[in-house]
């Protein structure tokens, strides 16, 4: 049996989902707080990923620091995938 479902880009070629792609204070809920998790995704279905944005260097690298900052100008991390077309 086929099954028809999506796939995550990031887990294919890391086997695991990034540790976080947004950490920010959320001031709106619990004033001083910070939110850290994942809540992005690429997902695809047809096509084999070559590479994925955030890497784990990058998510290591501002791991403790809250976005966005001077070096990350939104409070999400950018995700992004490289794909390449399935031959038939």
């Amino acid at each position: 049996m086929d099954l028809d479902i999506l796939k995550s880009a990031h887990y294919n070629i890391y086997g695991m989902e990034p540790e976080y792609t947004c950490h920010a204070i959320n001031q709106a809920v619990a004033p001083g707080k910070t939110f850290k998790n994942t809540i992005d995704y690429i997902l695809y279905k047809y096509f084999k990923v070559k590479s994925v944005t955030p890497s784990i260097e990058t998510i290591t690298r501002s791991n403790n620091i809250v976005m966005p900052n001077k070096d990350e100008p939104s409070d999400h991390l950018p995700v992004s995938a490289i794909f390449e077309k399935n031959s038939c």
